[in-house]
């Protein structure tokens, strides 16, 4: 195989290590290939941990012959190495709260608290304001202060490990708060470097013993909503002062879809010079859009709304079609649940759903948080969708489950919003229109910028950018 002067550059380091190494790879770059052929070159006999981004990575990238590992996996190993008997408990903080008194439909909210302050290693003796602030930051819609209470009292009670276990947050979060020794290795090789938050960024930082190899695309940190740091590789340039090489080439788009890039000034993308075909993109009207669109494409909003809208509109006409993302579907499940508050009367439902939407929203917007109040008109939208035609709220949830999958259907169209397609890719692709979000920060505009590149990127020949509907 024939490597690219970025890639040679990238296996010359790992031949002769010196320091440690970070690799900005842009989207469709060949990384997993570079990151294989990397870890060939490493010194032999070398100790080598690889830290991937999610589970199907790890295995994908196994069987290519790296001993892969998930960071959680990775955390649950040293837990277990620091307290042997210790369990994998799910739903600690559940059993925590139950043993607390604390009230069941406060929670969702409480777990979402708990594990936020854990992924940013907030102190444990954090106070009810500083949860309060975490809640309005990460737009946790709470009315009952009691709960930012209860939350504090749940978060440091759940540091005993030993009578509780330990959940997918205390994986990662407790070898530091617990302060555990962690397993040092030769290399450690973290890929999707840009989504690192402050706990996973410090659990690579511990076993460290020589040499750091990172792999991201800064372009691409898009989860900052979910506490993801988008300062992560900043801040690793900042502490390891790494050697910075580049894979700029895009091997999966077409000139066109890379001159739509640049043309919105967004990602360092280059185009690869052996592709000769130029690729389409183009702005179309919503009736085009809907004659052309066919199996196996991908359809992308920011928003969910409209991709449940054009999911039923195609299964009404007999064509197989799915949205990506299930823990999408079982948010709006658990919203559905906490308006309906026990009634399946579906007339009754609606008139609480307006209610609840006219007052939160009010509320939201009162204190400046737009973004959130977009949200929430996002997911009632939602449910209206749902409701269209249904009896009662139980056939809503029920068609809410059968929409949303995490597995991705080859011979139907794939509708997916754009945070769920990051690391996807089809030939063709249509990206729907969604209102414009409020990006006040620096942080928050350059998101919005990330966004708009993993989503052109998602297509290989053809991008499509449709019109509203009428």
């Amino acid at each position: 195989m024939e490597f690219s002067k970025y890639q040679e550059e990238i296996f010359k380091w790992c031949e002769a290590p010196e320091g440690s190494l970070m690799v900005k790879a842009a989207a469709g770059s060949g990384k997993t290939t570079t990151i294989v052929e990397a870890y060939k070159r490493l010194p032999k006999f070398s100790k080598v941990l690889f830290l991937a981004f999610n589970k199907k990575i790890a295995e994908e990238l196994k069987s290519r012959g790296v001993p892969a590992s998930t960071l959680n996996a990775f955390g649950n190993q040293q837990c277990k190495r620091n307290i042997p008997k210790l369990k994998f408990n799910q739903y600690k903080i559940w059993d925590v709260a139950k043993i607390l008194g604390v009230p069941k439909q406060q929670v969702f909210h409480i777990q979402r608290l708990v594990d936020l302050a854990k992924s940013y290693l907030l102190p444990v003796d954090i106070t009810g304001s500083e949860m309060f602030q975490l809640a309005e930051d990460f737009g946790i819609e709470i009315k009952n202060e009691e709960t930012y209470v209860n939350a504090v009292r749940c978060f440091t009670e759940s540091f005993a490990i030993e009578n509780y276990g330990i959940d997918f947050t205390d994986q990662i979060s407790m070898p530091f708060y617990r302060r555990m020794t962690v397993e040092k290795f030769d290399y450690v090789i973290v890929d999707e470097a840009q989504d690192l938050a402050p706990n996973k960024l410090e659990l690579v930082k511990c076993a460290v013993n020589a040499h750091l190899i990172c792999v991201g695309d800064p372009f691409q940190a898009i989860y900052g909503f979910c506490g993801a740091d988008s300062e992560s590789m900043d801040k690793i340039e900042k502490e390891f002062k790494p050697k910075v090489l580049g894979l700029p080439i895009t091997y999966r788009c077409k000139r066109l879809i890379v001159a739509e890039c640049h043309e919105q000034g967004v990602g360092p993308v280059e185009f690869e010079s052996g592709h000769t075909e130029d690729g389409i993109v183009e702005r179309i009207n919503y009736d085009s859009f809907v004659e052309r669109v066919a199996a196996k494409n991908y359809v992308l909003c920011r928003t969910t709304a409209p991709l449940v809208k054009e999911c039923f509109s195609f299964i009404k006409r007999g064509i197989r079609a799915q949205v990506v993302g299930r823990d999408i579907g079982k948010k709006l499940e658990e919203f559905l649940d906490k308006v309906a508050d026990g009634t399946n009367d579906i007339i009754a439902f609606a008139e609480r759903l307006d209610s609840y939407r006219v007052s939160e929203g009010q509320r939201l917007r009162k204190i400046n948080r737009e973004n959130q109040a977009d949200e929430l008109d996002d997911k009632v939208e939602c449910i209206n969708v749902f409701c269209e035609g249904a009896t009662d709220v139980a056939e809503v949830k029920g068609r809410i489950s059968k929409i949303f999958d995490d597995n991705v259907d080859p011979f139907g169209i794939v509708l997916s919003t754009i945070h769920k397609a990051k690391g996807l890719e089809s030939e063709v692709v249509f990206i729907l229109p969604h209102r414009a979000r409020k990006a006040g920060t620096i942080k928050q505009q350059q998101e919005e910028s990330n966004l708009r590149y993993v989503a052109i990127t998602r297509a290989k020949s053809e991008l499509y950018f449709v019109g509203e509907r009428k």
